[in-house]
């Protein structure tokens, strides 16, 4: 509890400044280039990306990231972005929220070597937040300072609760328990598991012996990193290929497997069907209903 007060203090006292929030027109912005993100090249500049439904993907430096329903994306302005509606349904909201923080972005977040983090909004609480702050920022009848200093709370309550949702991403120095190494990288799968992850990846990432790792995750979650890792996959890849019309391959490349016959036979292994069988039977049902 006293280190949970110490964070919560240290964000608090982050100096934020809201800078902008719109949202994303699908029918005008079929692909959004980091010029459009970004007006300026500030080195602490961050955004943060929101996907109220639907499927997107964020594309840096070749590599693929997947926001669904309820998910959003932190990135800096190092980040060569490409985003790309890829869903067959028209999303209902998206968010884009530009800040600028002057303490330096390297002194708090841990983003990946791509400068680009995903992750899934629990019981919509970001949403809610940017839903709060483009209230105000509307609000015509309030002072500027007035208004400034109700968007720069708003900007603190909306960083602590991404820090309780997505503890990994901040670089805190004090010391973690071997079970919040396990639960850090339960976390870590979650958020990245369209990289190329071996085991030896996630021992480093935690400095912990690899086969101990093991064991601590299996205890604690019923499966070894890499079946879990695999089923975290093999779950994206069920919502691709009832919501697009992509090839086999290219849905599991999507997610992360380098080999398409290696998707089928895990696909198969925890389904009991193929990928283009699986996509077949719900295209049915989805006849049925209409």
């Amino acid at each position: 509890m006293e280190r949970e007060q110490l964070v919560r203090n240290r964000l608090l006292q982050l100096e934020l400044h809201f800078k902008s929030i719109r949202y994303f027109d699908r029918t005008k912005d079929k692909q959004l280039e980091a010029s459009l993100l970004f007006s300026d090249q500030r080195p602490n500049e961050l955004i943060i990306i929101y996907c109220k439904e639907g499927f997107l993907t964020i594309n840096s430096d070749d590599k693929n990231y997947i926001m669904d329903n309820n998910s959003y994306c932190i990135i800096n302005n190092r980040a060569h972005l490409k985003a790309q509606d890829i869903d067959t349904v028209a999303l209902e909201k998206w968010y884009e929220l530009s800040i600028i923080s002057l303490v330096g972005r390297n002194q708090s977040f841990k983003l990946s070597h791509e400068n680009i983090a995903c992750c899934q909004d629990k019981h919509n609480a970001i949403e809610n937040y940017l839903q709060l702050i483009d209230y105000e920022d509307k609000k015509s009848e309030l002072a500027e300072d007035e208004k400034e200093t109700i968007l720069q709370m708003l900007i603190q309550m909306l960083f602590t609760r991404i820090y309780f949702q997505q503890k990994n991403l901040f670089a805190l120095k004090s010391e973690f328990t071997n079970e919040e190494k396990i639960h850090w990288l339960k976390k870590y799968i979650d958020n990245y598991y369209t990289k190329d992850i071996s085991l030896d990846h996630l021992s480093n990432l935690i400095s912990m012996n690899k086969y101990y790792m093991i064991r601590l995750f299996s205890e604690a979650f019923s499966a070894s990193p890499i079946d879990y890792l695999i089923k975290v996959r093999i779950d994206k890849t069920k919502q691709l290929l009832k919501a697009t019309n992509f090839s086999i391959s290219h849905v599991g490349k999507l997610v992360g497997f380098g080999s398409a016959s290696y998707f089928s036979k895990m696909f198969k292994r925890l389904n009991g069907i193929s990928p283009s069988q699986y996509r077949k039977e719900h295209s049915q049902d989805n006849k049925a209903s209409n």
